[in-house]
C-alpha cells in the first residue's frame, strides 16, 4: 500500500485529489489544509511521497520544502500547480522538489494524472536510494574478474574501474573516477584513440585504429590490438570486449570494457607454428622416402618379370605390383595435400588416381568401363592405404567373373555414409556373374585372405555378396570422420 500525503489550503482541490486517489486500488491517502498540519504529520508517519499545493497562506514554498528536506526526510516531493511556471519561479522550486509538472488547464486532467506521476516519482526516488549499493555491487563483481575492466557513464566518464586495470595503465583508481576515458586510451596507445567502448556502435574500418579479429553481436564487440608502448615499453597482445548497458526503463546508460593480455598465449601459438612446420617437414620427407622406396620395389618386381618366363609367376608379380602401387599411389597424395598437414587423403580423389594405373585392368575381353559414386570425404593414411587395397582385391576378383556374351561391362563403385560413422563400400555390376561356389570370405586365394584380413581385422568390418542381379560385394566399416582415425566403437560384424 503506497502511503500519500496531500497538502493544500483549496478544499475541493483537495477533497478531489483524496477521493481520487483512494477510487485507485494500492493508495492510502492523508489529507491536510496547511503545511505545518503536514510537517506534524510527517513526523509521526512514513510517508512514500508528498503533494503539496502552491501560495498556501502563511507559507512560501522553498522555505516550507527546504524545511522538509532540511529535516531529514526523503520521501518525493510533488508540487501541485495550475498557474505557468515563470509565474510561480518553480524553476527554483525544482531544486528542491523532486517534480513539478506545471499542467495548466481543467483540474480533472490534473488530478487523472496523479497516480502515474505518483508511482513514476517513487519509483525514481527507490532507484535513486539503490544506486550505491548497486554501485558497490558493480564495483565488487569488476574487482573479481581477472581481466583489467572498466565501466562509462552515458557521457564517456569512468565510474567503475577494478585493480587489474590499474596494473596495466599504472594509473590508480581513484584518479579515474569522473575522469573521461580518454585517460586510458592515452596510458596504453600512447595518444587519444577510440577503445572498444567507442566503436561498438561505428561501422568502418577498425584496423586504421590497429584492431583485428573483430566481432559484432547487438551492442557488443571484440577484438584483438597490438600494444606497443605497454609493459614498459616491450609491447604485448590484447584482446578486449566492450558492451552497452541499459537501465531498467531500457535507455543505454553506459558500457563496460574488458581487456585480456594474450602475449603469451600468441608467443606459444608461434611456437607451436614452428613445431608444426618442423613436424610436417619431418612427416613430408617420411613420406617422401617411403614413396621413393615403394617406387623402387616395383621397378624391381617388373625387372623380375621380364626376366622370368613363368607365366604363372608373371600374373603373382603383378598382383603384387599392383598392392605396391595402391600404397605408393597414396603416398603420392598425401604429399600434394599440403593443407591436411600430409596426414589425410580425400578418398574419392584416390580412387580417381588408383584406377587407370592398375594393370590388371587390361587386357579383357570386353570393353570396360567404371561408374563411380564416391563421397567427398578424407581419410588417414592407414584407412587410405586399406581402401586402396581392398578396391585392387576386389577389382581383381570380379574380372575374373565370367562376362558371357556381354560385349561391353561397367563396374559400379560407389562409396558413401551408411548411417553415423559407418562407410558403406559397394564394388557391382550387372553384367558379370559370380560362379556357384565362389564366397570371398572362404577363399584359400592369397587375395582373398589379404582382403579380409584388411576389412574385419583391419578396419573392424565386414564384407558380404549379394547375387540377385549380377554380382556385388558389399563392405561396410566404422569410421569417425571428426578426427579422422578408425573408430573402435565396433567390433566384429557391423549391422547390415
Amino acid at each position: 500500500m503506497m502511503q500519500v500525503l496531500v497538502i493544500d489550503n483549496q478544499n475541493p482541490v483537495l477533497d478531489a485529489t483524496k477521493a481520487y486517489l483512494e477510487n485507485n486500488p494500492g493508495f492510502s491517502v492523508d489529507a491536510v489544509e496547511s503545511a505545518y498540519d503536514g510537517l506534524k504529520l510527517m513526523k509521526n508517519s512514513r510517508y512514500d511521497v508528498v503533494l503539496s499545493g502552491c501560495r498556501m497562506p502563511g507559507t512560501d514554498e522553498p522555505d516550507f520544502l527546504k524545511t522538509i528536506r532540511n529535516s531529514g526526510f526523503d520521501m518525493p516531493l510533488v508540487i501541485l500547480t495550475g498557474r505557468s511556471r515563470e509565474d510561480l519561479g518553480l524553476d527554483a522550486l525544482n531544486e528542491i522538489a523532486d517534480f513539478s509538472p506545471g499542467t495548466e488547464g481543467d483540474p480533472k486532467a490534473r488530478i487523472a494524472m496523479l497516480t502515474g506521476l505518483i508511482r513514476h516519482v517513487v519509483n525514481m526516488k527507490m532507484i535513486e536510494k539503490e544506486l550505491p549499493e548497486v554501485s558497490r555491487q558493480f564495483r565488487n563483481v569488476t574487482e573479481f574478474l581477472p581481466d583489467a575492466t572498466f565501466v562509462i557513464d552515458s557521457g564517456g566518464r569512468i565510474i567503475v574501474s577494478n585493480s587489474e586495470m590499474e596494473k596495466m595503465t599504472g594509473i590508480p583508481g581513484h584518479r579515474t573516477l569522473g575522469k573521461d576515458h580518454n585517460i586510458y586510451s592515452e596510458a596504453i596507445y600512447g595518444e587519444k584513440r577510440p577503445m572498444l567502448v567507442d566503436l561498438i556502435d561505428s561501422i568502418g574500418d577498425y584496423a586504421e585504429f590497429g584492431y583485428k579479429n573483430i566481432q559484432r553481436d547487438k551492442g557488443t564487440i571484440s577484438g584483438e590490438v597490438h600494444l606497443p608502448i605497454i609493459k614498459g615499453g616491450t609491447g604485448g597482445y590484447f584482446w578486449g570486449k566492450a558492451s552497452l548497458l541499459y537501465g531498467p526503463d531500457g535507455n543505454m546508460t553506459g558500457a563496460i570494457e574488458s581487456i585480456r593480455d594474450i602475449t603469451e598465449l600468441r608467443k606459444n601459438e608461434a611456437c607451436l607454428s614452428e613445431a608444426l612446420e618442423e613436424k610436417n617437414v619431418m612427416i613430408k620427407e617420411i613420406h617422401h622416402r617411403v614413396r621413393n622406396n615403394l617406387q623402387i620395389i616395383s621397378a624391381l618386381i617388373q625387372l623380375q618379370q621380364s626376366e622370368s618366363e613363368d607365366e604363372n609367376l608373371k600374373t603373382e608379380l603383378d598382383k603384387l605390383n599392383n598392392r605396391i602401387f595402391t600404397m605408393a599411389t597414396a603416398y603420392e597424395m598425401l604429399l600434394d595435400n599440403k593443407d591436411t598437414n600430409y596426414c589425410r587423403i580425400n578418398v574419392k580423389n584416390l580412387v580417381n588416381s588408383l584406377l587407370p594405373g592398375l594393370s590388371f585392368l587390361q587386357p579383357v575381353p570386353y570393353q570396360l568401363s567404371f561408374d563411380m559414386n564416391i563421397f567427398d570425404e578424407y581419410f588417414d593414411l592407414d584407412t587410405s592405404v586399406s581402401v586402396g587395397l581392398i578396391l585392387n582385391e576386389l577389382l581383381s576378383f570380379i574380372l575374373m567373373c565370367p562376362a558371357g556374351a556381354a560385349k561391353e561391362v561397367t563396374i559400379r563403385i560407389s562409396m558413401e555414409w551408411d548411417g553415423e560413422k559407418i562407410v558403406k563400400l559397394v564394388v557391382s555390376s550387372e553384367d558379370l556373374e559370380f560362379s556357384d561356389d565362389f564366397d570371398i570370405s572362404c577363399s584359400n586365394e592369397l587375395g582373398a585372405r589379404l582382403l579380409s584380413l584388411i576389412v574385419e581385422k583391419g578396419l573392424k568390418g565386414n564384407i558380404g555378396m549379394n547375387r540377385d542381379s549380377g554380382i556385388a560385394v558389399i563392405i561396410r566399416f566404422a569410421y569417425s570422420g571428426s578426427d579422422f582415425t578408425a573408430s573402435n566403437a565396433i567390433h566384429g560384424s557391423v549391422p547390415g
